[in-house]
């Protein structure tokens, strides 16, 4: 149970995950549950070719909106020059009974 008192907004209790103490004076637009990121070491492809890899990190953010039932998952890569994408958490689990099944996967080394 948290110590601070749920501002008058918030009409359900934080799911377990969220990190987020939210004030009453939250802007309408910010009023998010929010879970500690997670830092993936991975290999990524350059822009030109395959032989360019660069060893980088991904970071996997779950958030959910105040008020709501859904799930999100947004993963970004820092050096991107994108701003990462965002999928449901539903979504994020079949993308990785997907990548479990791809042929020559199997447990990390």
């Amino acid at each position: 149970m948290r110590a601070n008192p749920s501002p008058s907004w918030q009409h359900d209790p934080c799911p377990d995950w969220c990190v987020i103490t939210h004030h009453e004076n939250d802007l309408v637009e910010d009023r998010f549950h929010d879970a500690t990121s997670v830092s993936v070491p991975v290999v990524l492809a350059g822009s030109s070719a395959l032989e360019e890899v660069d060893n980088s990190d991904l970071f996997l953010a779950l958030f959910r909106r105040v008020g709501s039932d859904d799930d999100w998952l947004h993963i970004s890569a820092p050096e991107a020059d994108h701003g990462g994408f965002t999928v449901s958490l539903t979504s994020a689990r079949r993308l990785g009974d997907a990548l479990s099944r791809l042929p020559g996967s199997g447990p990390p080394p």
